[in-house]
């Protein structure tokens, strides 16, 4: 498209003045004109029309008008949309989902607990942990559900240590959320607590890993210093230590040997590896089998990435711990 011939619509009428002068409207009206025929063309072309940066646009409104509400971002690109109060004051019970893709909420479910003010944490297993707030008589809750978006249903779980409500509740490294702060009937809380969304073993059964490198740079091997890595806290008192046979309890097994499985943050790709040859396991000290760099050609070795680390014995994993592998 040939631009606006700003001469053309400036020529002067005296055939002697040959110069052309552009006055500054006249100057901003061609330009503004130019813009609004190139959109023209663009809209006319049926490509989209891309909105200018730092605005913002509507989108379709929830089903129930809500106050301290919460909003988390589900693994599907949805988000839920939990808790708050209507304009009667009353904590609403429904449970809705913002679709990005069509710009539309709908209907997910709903509470266990209305409640105002909670906290709302997107976990490990996808489920959404929600917690505390206060309730229909204004009072600060402890109690706690899990939101599933598999089947849009939420399941009471275990209650905090104290009620509270507009707390705030991020999730650690580990998996465990800290819920921390808030207020209750005593005012604003200095308290906190860790919740731990549960693996059907007690803490005490779980092998204890203290420290793990950093960075680990291959080749090379991983090590692992703790206690319990022959399962020594899962066996009776007359047990002996790391003791290969069992009572075939549902915490131990026929064997104790440790294994530690390695998974990519960014892809969940994982890696189980034993212990090396030149160094039998022990309780306290986990060595790996030689670790190689990663060979693109024959699909082999461990690509550069922050592995989340977890040690099993008797199938009972520890708590992650993240290593940086370079090559």
């Amino acid at each position: 498209m040939n631009a606006v011939d700003l001469g053309s619509m400036c020529k002067c009428a005296g055939k002697q003045d040959k110069s052309i002068k552009v006055s500054a409207f006249t100057f901003a009206a061609a330009l503004l004109l130019t813009r609004l025929s190139a959109a023209l063309l663009f809209i006319c072309s049926g490509l989209p029309v891309v909105a200018a940066p730092n605005t913002y646009s509507a989108v379709g409104a929830p089903a129930t008008s809500r106050f301290a509400a919460t909003t988390t971002l589900l693994p599907s690109g949805k988000v839920l949309l939990a808790g708050g109060q209507d304009w009667t004051l009353m904590p609403v019970p429904g449970l809705e989902t913002f679709d990005p893709a069509t710009g539309l909420f709908s209907a997910a479910g709903a509470l266990v607990t209305p409640r105002v003010l909670p906290t709302s944490t997107l976990l490990p297993t996808g489920k959404v942990l929600i917690a505390g707030g206060y309730d229909a008589s204004f009072v600060a809750i402890a109690n706690a559900e899990l939101y599933d978006p598999a089947n849009n249903a939420s399941t009471a779980t275990g209650s905090l240590l104290h009620a509270r409500e507009d707390a705030t509740a991020p999730l650690l490294s580990d998996g465990e959320v800290l819920i921390a702060g808030g207020s209750n009937a005593l005012g604003y809380l200095a308290s906190a607590e860790l919740f731990d969304r549960g693996l059907g073993f007690a803490n005490s059964e779980r092998p204890q890993v203290a420290t793990s490198p950093a960075n680990l740079v291959l080749p090379g091997f991983l090590g692992l210093t703790g206690v319990g890595f022959r399962a020594s806290t899962q066996e009776p008192s007359w047990a002996k230590t790391g003791a290969e046979g069992s009572s075939g309890g549902i915490t131990n097994s026929a064997t104790s040997y440790p294994m530690v499985q390695l998974e990519r943050i960014d892809n969940e790709q994982q890696w189980m590896i034993g212990s090396s040859a030149a160094m039998p396991w022990n309780d306290v000290l986990f060595l790996s089998a030689p670790l190689f760099s990663f060979n693109p050609m024959m699909h082999s070795g461990l690509p550069n990435s922050v592995y989340r680390t977890t040690l099993f014995s008797n199938g009972v994993p520890s708590q992650t711990r993240f290593v940086t592998i370079k090559n």
